[in-house]
């Protein structure tokens, strides 16, 4: 009996969905309340009964009539300590389950283009979404439309369509980007144009391309250009080894040199580091992982054994030299790897002390092992 008069009760409330819904949030938070035992604090909580699924099934339909704002307010007021997982998931998911009316989905690409290209249709931000987002559904020539009508649109719009024009080139779009570069001097234009261009545009516009583009990158493009010459200093060492990789420049031996130079400067740049930390505490620890922290990121963090491949930009290198075809570099690499795994030790969590001695000692390991290679000059550095 008691079951179905609120079951009524719920009927009741949702025939005044038809008349009215000004007063529908206090009546619907009336609902709550008598139906619900009383928490300690004030906050009412539902009561699992046999007339749940018929409350749950009513109370999504009164949810359907009610915007955004009323239905969080339904679930402040009700509070989140709600025993039932059924209106509690309702009132959780309501608002991004809740259907939208989208009236551009089903348009055709045409009719969304129209509307996007015409300022006065009000429905352009709507029909850049749904242009995207059925962007790769079509067909070339439609992708073509989109992305040139991208382009002369707002620097967003210019910004997505560039992106797919770096990965999928097609010097169709040449004249476009001509045409827009001229009046807009922007970062995503300069970075189709350095990929994708002629070398002699690029020299045309080295000014203006230098100013929004990374140096290695003009670099790539203009290497073996007599008109250009590469200043090897302004590149980090996986810059520099990159753009060799890719011009097919620099002697085997040399790279060699430096590639294992440079791991060892770093790993005593870590353990110098790792050794003035021993016996600090955890907040001094903390303190220098805020100062420092690409230092930190590879000598503290992970809290595990030191590693080849912890060391900042190993990966890069390792590629760009696998690239150039430096196989005996990259078989000294794995003798490297091998003999640091005969020193690795169970970790366990230990107090911070301890890790940093524990990290200290295995880098102390891996500067032996690569002092151990005796690649010429290598012990002097």
């Amino acid at each position: 009996m008691e079951n179905y008069r609120n079951i009524k009760k719920t009927l009741k409330l949702t025939d005044r969905l038809i008349d009215s819904y000004s007063d529908l949030l206090s009546q619907l938070n009336k609902f709550f309340i008598d139906s619900h035992t009383p928490a300690e604090q004030g906050e009412a909580v539902f009561n699992t009964t046999d007339y749940e699924e018929d409350i749950s099934f009513l109370l999504k339909f009164m949810l359907n009539a009610m915007n955004k704002e009323e239905v969080e307010k339904v679930r402040s007021s009700i509070g989140y300590n709600v025993n039932s997982p059924c209106i509690s998931e309702i009132l959780d998911n309501y608002l991004s389950s809740r259907p939208k009316r989208i009236t551009e989905k089903n348009l055709p690409i045409s009719q969304l283009l129209e509307m996007y290209c015409t300022p006065q249709s009000g429905k352009k931000s709507s029909s850049a979404v749904q242009l995207k987002k059925r962007f790769k559904y079509q067909s070339y020539q439609d992708q073509m439309k989109i992305l040139r009508a991208f382009l002369k649109s707002n620097k967003t719009d210019r910004e997505w369509a560039c992106v797919r024009l770096y990965k999928n080139w097609d010097p169709l779009f040449e004249s476009d980007i001509r045409n827009v570069w001229q009046y807009q001097k922007e970062k995503s234009l300069a970075t189709v144009i350095v990929k994708h261009f002629p070398v002699s545009f690029v020299l045309q516009e080295l000014k203006n391309l230098s100013k929004l583009v990374d140096y290695w990158a003009l670099c790539v493009k203009l290497g073996n250009s007599p008109e250009f010459t590469i200043k090897w200093d302004r590149l980090s060492i996986d810059e520099e080894f990159y753009v060799r990789s890719i011009l097919g420049r620099g002697d085997a031996k040399i790279l060699e040199k430096r590639l294992f130079s440079y791991l060892l400067e770093q790993c005593k740049l870590g353990y110098y580091y790792l050794t003035l930390l021993q016996g600090s505490d955890k907040e001094t620890i903390n303190d220098f992982c805020g100062k420092y922290p690409n230092i930190a990121l590879w000598i503290i963090q992970p809290w595990t054994t030191a590693k080849l491949s912890d060391i900042p930009k190993v990966g890069s290198l390792t590629s760009s030299i696998s690239r150039l075809g430096m196989k005996e570099t990259i078989l000294k690499l794995t003798f490297v790897v091998r003999d640091m795994l005969k020193h690795i030790k169970p970790y366990k969590e230990v107090n911070g002390e301890d890790i940093i001695k524990h990290k200290a000692e295995s880098l102390q390991n891996l500067l032996k092992i690569l002092l151990s290679l005796q690649i010429p000059e290598i012990t002097s550095v």
